[in-house]
């Protein structure tokens, strides 16, 4: 109980922080609906969906090994400064293709719009340069526990970014896209120089960077084919779709968007779970640790599921724009999709504390393949709503699939029977909240208080409550 009170602390600050950061963050999409047309928020999706995909490839997945080999007395000195060594080589190549390669990778990506899309492409290879030196001293936080920092850093850089995004929309009245991405590089600068001090410095041990290479080589595998899962439908939007494919990029994407407070919880709980799980694995309670996270994992995730999901027509009031609302039907697919791949963050520690990472690398690709062929598919004849299911289809496979091999290769006795019980109840709810038209804030607090009800009796956690009290 006390290791799990201890993630909780760990997992409530970083949630703070993420959500003090993505709900600034997500004041910028009233922002960018009221100035910018779906055609110019599509762009924006774009070139954010792109920027993914490099940050995996420049960070090298250095964080998860950085971890793994933290935790080995013997070179622990050496894991940090050699992990930057190796990102400032990788951070030096963005900068040198930003200034070298920027024409011919704008022609291939921005085609006629060639001259706009060279100095958006320009902007995040440098932004991504910076963001991947930033990599280690945030990790160093995250290992030493220091998340009232990490939370403090975090905000700034959000608080930059949006002080500089009203200083050139609102006081200075521009109106190119270009200064969404100003503002990004100006905050990622400034979060750089609050954390350079902490880089002690940097040191190549060939040793030491084969072995860490060599363990985190399937993880950029994995992260690369994560990063085609999570952005390959705005991108396939734009070139399948047959009737307005930047409007239905800018509707999806910003629908997308009020999953946000799902998408929030996830990184919290993997923020706080990744460190614990390697620094816990020797301890002879581990893996009944790991069983009680999932758990908590689902009952909190399927509760913000339905607070989501029922209260949409609220949410849909920070989109000030109606013609954005005709994709709001998509946002409880979504939803799920991002429960299954929480699960799946979670459920991939058995292949982290074995070192048998190639085992990320299949699932991602399995995933990847189930992502393309079903927006290839569907996306011409059914829209953007294809791209949805894609993303649930996708990590539900994923999840699953981990599920079944972790049970053979590092079984964890994960309490199946509740977990089924927390969807089966919330989905129950949530089609009764559909099909009955329920309406009004007190009908989704009514239903959301019988999920929360129902699982404290079913459960006999009541009869905790009750010694608490007492």
């Amino acid at each position: 109980m006390k290791d799990l009170k201890i993630f909780l602390k760990q997992t409530v600050y970083y949630g703070l922080s993420s959500v003090i950061a993505r709900v600034l963050n997500f004041l910028l999409v009233p922002l960018y609906t009221y100035i910018f047309i779906p055609e110019q928020y599509g762009i924006i999706s774009e070139m954010y969906a792109y920027a993914v995909f490099i940050m995996i490839l420049s960070t090298l997945s250095i964080e998860t090994a950085f971890f793994k080999f933290s935790n080995k007395p013997t070179i622990k000195d050496n894991v940090a400064s050699n992990s930057s060594f190796l990102l400032l080589v990788s951070s030096t190549i963005l900068i040198l293709l930003a200034i070298f390669f920027v024409d011919p990778i704008s022609k291939i990506i921005g085609g006629t719009q060639f001259t706009d899309y060279r100095n958006y492409i320009f902007y995040f290879l440098i932004i991504l340069s910076v963001d991947t030196l930033c990599v280690i001293p945030f990790a160093q936080l995250r290992l030493k526990e220091r998340a009232r920092r990490f939370a403090t850093v975090k905000v700034i850089n959000i608080l930059v970014n949006i002080l500089f995004n009203l200083y050139f929309y609102l006081y200075l009245g521009y109106t190119k896209i270009d200064y969404v991405f100003i503002s990004n590089l100006l905050s990622s600068i400034v979060t750089f120089l609050i954390l350079a001090p902490s880089i002690n410095n940097f040191s190549f041990d060939l040793q030491l960077s084969k072995k860490m290479m060599k363990y985190s080589f399937p993880l950029i595998i994995a992260g690369f084919a994560y990063a085609v899962n999570e952005t390959a439908d705005k991108i396939l939007i734009k070139n399948l779709t047959n009737q307005n494919p930047l409007e239905q990029l800018g509707i999806y994407s910003a629908c997308y968007k009020l999953s946000i407070f799902m998408i929030l919880f996830i990184q919290a709980f993997r923020l706080a779970a990744e460190p614990l799980f390697f620094n816990y694995q020797k301890k002879t309670n581990s893996k009944k640790i790991y069983a009680q996270l999932m758990r908590f994992y689902f009952f909190i995730s399927m509760l913000l599921f339905l607070m989501i999901s029922l209260n949409i027509d609220y949410l849909k009031l920070l989109i000030s724009d109606s013609s954005y609302h005709t994709g709001l039907h998509i946002i409880p697919i979504i939803l799920l999709g991002h429960i299954c791949l929480g699960a799946y963050y979670n459920l991939s520690l058995w292949y982290k504390l074995t070192d048998q990472t190639k085992y990320g690398a299949y699932i991602s690709i399995f995933g990847c393949i189930i992502t393309l062929s079903v927006n290839i598919i569907f996306l011409p004849t059914y829209g953007y709503i294809s791209a949805a299911w894609a993303t649930f289809l996708c990590y539900i496979s994923m999840m699953l699939i981990s599920f079944f091999l972790g049970k053979k290769k590092y079984p964890i006795p994960y309490n199946v029977k509740s977990i089924c019980l927390y969807i089966i109840l919330a989905l129950v709810i949530f089609c009764m909240h559909q099909f009955y038209s329920y309406t009004g804030i007190l009908s989704s607090i009514i239903l959301i208080g019988i999920y929360i009800i129902c699982v404290i009796f079913i459960e006999g956690w009541y009869k905790k409550l009750k010694l608490v009290i007492k």
